[in-house]
């Protein structure tokens, strides 16, 4: 059976007493959550879920951490202890979860009273199933009445412009069971959840009533997505008067019958990459830059072959052109692109082959620059065989 893997981004950190919730995808830096409706990612089939993994980058607690997987609510069978103080890699790798379609999955992350507090960079699952679930996480914020957004297939954070949260897939693939999962709607007319394909209307939708939540979804068309199609959610809320309340959309899934080549993505708002800085991202359920390497770097859990670098340039005005590659455990690889301008550019050229346990992050090389930004709306990065992982890339325009 395929094997996916599913990533979280960073944390700005945990402190002791607190129990917060996090996503099994992609979220907002500054976030978990202390309500965990605001963070459980729908089953939209039967899976196992295995190999829970956290990579702790800081920790001054003085008391140990726990990281649970949370399943409809209650602790499922896998967990992490953190010790105090401690950094690095921690994972059980001897537990496992069952999951069922309709379930609600999410992490816990709690330490007891007494001080400090610990941050990570990412937390990682395998699940074990016969097709991969999209899922894109919205948590606490929501959309307005009589407003349309567009939404990556996977991540967080939304967009107006429908470009900027295109993903390309590619494989050619299947994609069923669009829907989404709603929590809070005080809109009084009907809101509409479309697949878009190549800026077209593909053949699922998904219509979630007036002031109605729960789960709501396409159970009878497909779309058969060829590769290097672009693929987003439009989501059109519906007419309402200004004291109609945000709807808020947990989780928007649909399910690949063939692996499409992107996994987690998600946003920072705006944020530009100024010149004379190097910053780092993850490859993967990245939700923004960073300054510091150790922040941003992604487990690898098979041996894998990488290649087809690919980056969407929305913005630049930097006073040179800039590099961008593949760090593998901390040194730079083979696998770069120049970016001169705006605009697509990939490298179709070279590759490296990474193993079960190194280390994977993006460099975006500024520093030659005196002045200018530049700001990208996607990131993406091929794996071979894409029945162990696929590895992406983060929306920070």
């Amino acid at each position: 059976m395929p094997e996916f893997l599913l990533q979280n981004g960073e944390s700005s950190g945990i402190f002791d007493g607190t129990t917060e919730f996090a996503p099994q995808v992609a979220f907002n830096p500054s976030l978990p959550f202390d309500t965990e409706g605001h963070t459980q990612c729908r089953a939209t089939d039967a899976y196992t879920i295995d190999q829970l993994h956290v990579f702790v980058t800081g920790n001054s607690l003085n008391v140990s951490a726990t990281f649970v997987q949370r399943i409809d609510g209650v602790n499922g069978n896998q967990t992490i202890t953190v010790t105090a103080t401690s950094t690095g890699l921690f994972g059980d790798t001897t537990n496992n979860d069952s999951i069922s379609d309709d379930e609600l999955i999410n992490f816990q992350i709690s330490a007891p009273l007494g001080s400090g507090s610990i941050g990570y960079s990412t937390i990682t699952t395998i699940l074990d199933g016969n097709q991969f679930p999209y899922m894109c996480t919205r948590g606490s914020s929501g959309w307005g009445p009589n407003n349309t957004f567009f939404l990556a297939l996977n991540g967080e954070l939304s967009a107006d412009i429908e470009g900027l949260r295109e993903i390309p897939i590619r494989a050619d693939t299947t994609f069923d069971g669009c829907g989404g999962f709603c929590t809070v709607n005080g809109v009084s007319d009907p809101s509409v959840l479309q697949l878009r394909i190549d800026q077209s209307d593909g053949n699922q939708s998904a219509t979630i009533p007036a002031s109605t939540t729960g789960r709501f979804d396409d159970t009878t068309n497909n779309d058969i997505v060829l590769a290097d199609s672009d693929v987003v959610y439009e989501f059109n809320v519906g007419m309402g008067s200004h004291n109609d309340t945000f709807i808020t959309i947990v989780t928007l899934y649909c399910s690949g019958a063939g692996l499409s080549r992107i996994l987690n993505c998600g946003g920072n708002g705006r944020d530009q990459l100024p010149g004379g800085q190097t910053n780092y991202t993850l490859p993967e359920g990245n939700l923004g830059p960073s300054a510091t390497e150790a922040n941003k770097r992604g487990e690898i859990r098979s041996t894998q072959t990488l290649d087809n670098l690919r980056l969407q340039c929305q913005d630049f005005d930097l006073d040179v052109n800039s590099v961008v590659s593949v760090n593998i455990n901390g040194t730079a690889s083979s696998i770069t692109v120049t970016i001169t301008g705006t605009g697509d550019f990939t490298d179709t050229t070279n590759n490296e082959a990474v193993e079960s346990g190194d280390d994977l992050g993006v460099v975006y090389d500024g520093s030659a620059s005196s002045s200018g930004n530049m700001g990208f709306s996607m990131q993406s990065i091929n794996s071979f065989p894409p029945s162990a992982e696929v590895l992406a890339y983060g929306f920070w325009f």
